[in-house]
């Protein structure tokens, strides 16, 4: 059993268990992803823990805090497919939006430009993950750099990290927020860079 302390996750228990969350939500009889301070979870041994695969598994509701990336890698999916499936044409969800796992989803058109991001770009998006997602962990930090990479292969945004994070909106308000106040302008640590490297790999 495991007592939730502040910062624990689902995904961050079964990390550090060996186990999958779908596995911690069925020995925890849960259908969403959270979790609350002060309560005791079952923590299922990795030889006695439910294959992840269920109907009950089929469908997700967006919990506070969570991004296309984190919820198609809890459950083996790429974000193009997630997004697939669910006919979205963007990476913005809502709080208590139901997503469909399953389903046929043609292969993605588009991956992430990887090899077309120059070394100083690179830098610029550890800079904007560093400051974004100062404090997250180090999963969220891929998660900011997966949106950014995301947007730069999807047509309705432009195609380069540079012109993605400077992009302005119509009343002339910066798309991020560190953009507008300066923070972008701070070194990124090694972790952002780590982040940024894992996003581009995917």
């Amino acid at each position: 059993s495991h007592k939730v302390v502040k910062g624990d996750t689902l995904w961050g228990l079964g990390q550090q268990n060996g186990v999958t969350v779908d596995e911690l939500k069925g020995a925890n009889n849960r259908q969403n992803d959270m979790i609350y301070v002060g309560e005791t979870l079952t923590i299922p041994d990795q030889g006695q823990a439910q294959p992840a695969a269920s109907p009950a598994t089929s469908v997700h509701t967006v919990a506070q805090g969570e991004t296309l990336y984190h919820i198609a890698t809890q459950n083996g999916m790429t974000v193009d497919q997630l997004k697939a499936v669910n006919g979205l044409q963007s990476d913005i969800i809502t709080i208590g939006q139901t997503l469909k796992l399953q389903g046929e989803a043609p292969a993605p058109a588009q991956t992430a430009p990887s090899t077309s991001v120059s070394a100083q770009d690179q830098d610029l998006l550890a800079r904007l993950v560093e400051a974004e997602a100062k404090g997250e962990p180090y999963q969220g930090k891929v998660a900011v750099a997966i949106v950014v990479l995301n947007r730069v292969a999807s047509p309705e945004f432009p195609n380069n990290v540079h012109d993605v994070i400077y992009q302005q909106l119509g009343n002339g308000v910066y798309q991020f927020s560190p953009v507008a106040n300066g923070a972008i302008n701070q070194p990124a640590s090694e972790e952002s860079k780590r982040a940024v490297s894992e996003a581009l790999s995917n």
